[in-house]
Formats: structure tokens, C-alpha cells, sequence
């Protein structure tokens, strides 16, 4: 396993129920978030400029909205993607829209 794809984790919070932790570690076993990570991150490079609703739309119906915050944010704190400009998303939300980061990154 890369060092990036170690990182890229399912999260619970503390007070989260038992069933919450479960699924995060069945998760993280199955390597879901590190899959659901590279396909943001080749998405994003393949269509720099789009919101999170837009990528994941994109997915049909692979991921949610929600999934894709997720995994855009763990890319972002790897340095690996950028939020770019916000903008209306279809849906009328003012969203961010992402960008790959200046700077070279490891591949996941």
C-alpha cells in the first residue's frame, strides 16, 4: 500500500455508535476510502473545474455527494487536489469547485 493510500481512512467521531466504528474499520479493511480516493483524484484531473456534486454525478451512481466531500477532503489535505473558485452547482448550492494541486503528488 502507498503512503498516500494509508491515509486515506473511513472516520467516526468519538461519540459515534459502535455500529459507526464497525463500519469504518470493514471499510478501511476492504480498502474502500483509498479506492473511492484515486477515482476523485483521476476525475478531478480528467475534469479539472467541477463541484463535488458534479464529480460525483459523474459516477452514476457509484458515489453520493457526501462520498465525495469525503474523499476530495482527504486528497486536499494530502496536497493532491485544490478548491477552486465556488460556483452554483446544479442543484443551486454556492460549491466549491476542485482543481489539481500545483504541485506533484504521490499517485494513490
Amino acid at each position: 500500500m502507498s503512503r498516500s493510500a494509508a491515509i486515506v481512512r473511513a472516520r467516526y467521531r468519538a461519540l459515534d455508535p459502535s455500529t459507526s466504528r464497525d463500519a469504518a474499520r470493514r471499510a478501511d479493511a476492504a480498502g474502500l476510502p483509498a479506492t473511492q480516493a484515486a477515482w476523485f483524484l483521476a476525475a478531478v484531473r480528467a475534469s479539472p473545474g467541477r463541484t463535488a456534486s458534479e464529480l460525483a454525478e459523474a459516477s452514476d451512481g457509484r458515489f453520493d455527494r457526501y462520498a465525495a466531500n469525503r474523499r476530495l477532503a482527504d486528497l486536499e489535505r494530502l496536497g493532491l487536489v485544490q478548491k477552486g473558485p465556488a460556483r452554483r452547482a446544479p442543484s443551486g448550492r454556492l460549491e466549491v469547485t476542485w482543481l489539481p494541486a500545483d504541485v506533484q503528488g504521490a499517485l494513490l
